[in-house]
């Protein structure tokens, strides 16, 4: 009888408790036959960078005997491979709790986890470490030393580590950019620029070549441009998800992986659901399953979002909060099953860049597994083509977009009252739900600002997330004699269509004769003869107009 151990990122705790591991061990090959010194593996969240490492640690660390954990594993069929277990000082260190609202919490919190390093490491060095040394190590083990003490800290301990064993040393990090984006999300005022001076400090000094480093590991889910944290370095090879490479195949479920896992828990029956769900990431050129929730849909035996419901995707949330309009526009697109072409990617990122610059917002969104590349139209250049990796995703854009969309009108029902009107036709349902939302929206923010503007922008995102399934619906598109700014086109033809004009009035007096403009406007640049020609008899179009916390609707069928 199989076992899963879900939630457990311990190698060790996994292969003794007989928990079912997907063999991935010839990793411990790979980065020991690699030529450079330095390692970085950027992979999404819940992909196994965890427990990947943590078998690396078990593998390479001179500490303890841990053979007995490879027996019957891939690994252990490699006799030179075998020949290097338990043969390094090693450091593994994860940054996965280095996260906090302010600096001073981010500091706190680096504090405490080189603390603890040192702690677990004093009775094994104590009688190595000259007087001096032992006042610096013992003010770190009391979280007194000075900043610059702890900058050093880590190459210091690699330094006391050669010296005990005699053997240069195995440096694994985790999550080596968790603090910096922590830092860019909090937007307090200083924090990026005091965290970016302490990691480069921290994490160059220990990867130097001029350093008692063996070979240094580190994974995150971005490669943090070089001038950011890692100048200095020449040693470093960076193995991403966008480029073919021997890695890939480590980080994710294959469909060989996969295909075994479903038969070894007889959960077989729902396959080609599953790989619509979970299915669809492309690192390099593996297709790859997300580990994460297969293993929690092997658990329960339902079809249903996983990934989306662990910690992280506030992001996209606050992501969605800034876009601008042509981005909104590529974003719908996006969750209506569309392909966003010829974008370039960059791997190499800064996370205050992600803010300003459309470039970077996609590169971010791939490289964290909100996109996938569809295809690299472009090596050299990193062109690709970009789309949504699966039903899971795609459930994320859903709920985040409605959460942000309910949050900005303060009352779910009317949400409901506005979606339910344009379902079942009901136009004065929608218009008195519409007109209270407008009014409760712009009650606390100023209608007439970036904040005003983009509740507008997200109507039609709303829209999009909560009738996808009946609609196919477009926005800003040229059609007839000009551009319209929604288009609802019914899935099923003998329903409903619509075409739906936005307009901001200057004039709060003239709400009525700017309404009955629009809506003629619609009239007149026949917005609704792309609708005619793909089969839809009926269209209703609707005329909004707005100005502060009123809005007139004015709305007539065409059948």
């Amino acid at each position: 009888m199989y076992k899963l151990t879900i939630g457990s990122s311990d190698f060790k705790e996994t292969i003794e408790n007989k928990g079912y591991y997907i063999d991935k061990t010839t990793l411990a090959k790979d980065v020991i036959e690699e030529g450079k010194k330095v390692i970085l593996l950027p992979r999404p969240r819940r992909f196994g960078k965890t427990l990947n490492m943590s078998m690396l640690y078990y593998f390479l660390n001179v500490e303890g005997d841990t053979k007995e954990l490879f027996e019957g594993l891939n690994i252990e069929k490699d006799e030179e491979s075998m020949k290097q277990i338990n043969s390094y000082p090693t450091i593994f260190l994860s940054l996965k709790s280095v996260k906090a609202n302010t600096w001073e919490g981010c500091y706190g919190n680096l504090k405490t986890i080189i603390s603890e390093m040192y702690q677990e490491k004093y009775e094994l060095l104590k009688d190595t470490l000259n007087k001096f040394e032992i006042i610096k190590y013992e003010r770190i083990v009391m979280a007194e030393a000075a900043i610059e003490e702890y900058k050093y800290s880590l190459v210091n301990m690699m330094s006391y580590l050669q010296r005990y064993y005699n053997k240069k040393v195995i440096l694994l990090i985790d999550e080596y950019d968790v603090p910096l984006q922590s830092a860019w999300l909090s937007k307090e005022e200083g924090y990026y620029e005091n965290i970016t001076d302490f990691m480069q400090v921290f994490l160059t000094e220990a990867l130097k070549d001029s350093v008692p480093l063996e070979k240094g590991v580190l994974t995150g889910i971005l490669r943090v441009a070089k001038e950011s944290i890692f100048s200095g370095l020449n040693n470093i090879v960076v193995h991403s998800l966008l480029k073919p490479n021997k890695y890939n195949k480590y980080f994710g479920f294959t469909e060989t992986e996969v295909e075994k896992m479903l038969k070894d828990f007889e959960k077989t029956e729902n396959y080609e659901e599953v790989k619509e769900w979970y299915n669809g990431y492309k690192f390099g050129e593996e297709t790859l399953y997300n580990p994460w929730s297969m293993i929690n849909y092997v658990d329960t035996g339902r079809i249903e979002p996983y990934w989306i419901n662990t910690s992280g995707n506030y992001i996209i949330k606050d992501i969605i909060t800034k876009l601008s309009n042509e981005y909104k526009n590529k974003l719908e697109a996006l969750i209506q099953g569309e392909i966003i072409k010829n974008v370039k990617i960059d791997d190499h990122i800064v996370y205050p860049e992600i803010d300003n610059n459309e470039e970077s917002l996609w590169s971010f969104m791939v490289m964290s597994g909100y996109l996938k590349i569809n295809e690299l139209v472009n090596n050299r250049e990193n062109i690709c083509n970009i789309d949504i990796p699966n039903m899971e995703v795609r459930q994320i854009y859903r709920d985040q977009i409605l959460s942000w969309f309910k949050a900005k009108i303060k009352q779910s029902e009317v949400v409901l009252g506005i979606i339910e009107g344009i379902k079942k036709g009901d136009i004065p349902k929608f218009t008195k739900n519409f007109k209270e939302a407008v009014y409760t929206t712009f009650s606390y923010i100023d209608a007439d600002s970036v904040e005003g503007e983009k509740f507008y922008h997200g109507f039609s995102l709303g829209l999009a997330v909560n009738l996808n399934e009946d609609y196919y619906i477009k926005s800003n598109r040229e059609v007839g004699y000009g551009r319209y700014d929604i288009s609802m086109e019914p899935k099923d033809k003998t329903k409903q269509g619509y075409i739906i004009e936005l307009k901001n009035s200057k004039d709060e007096t003239k709400l009525e004769q700017d309404a009955e403009a629009a809506l003629e406007q619609i009239e007149k640049n026949e917005y609704y003869v792309e609708l005619k020609e793909r089969g839809v008899n009926e269209i209703m179009k609707i005329a909004i107009v707005f100005k502060g916390k009123r809005c007139e609707i004015r709305y007539r069928t065409d059948v």
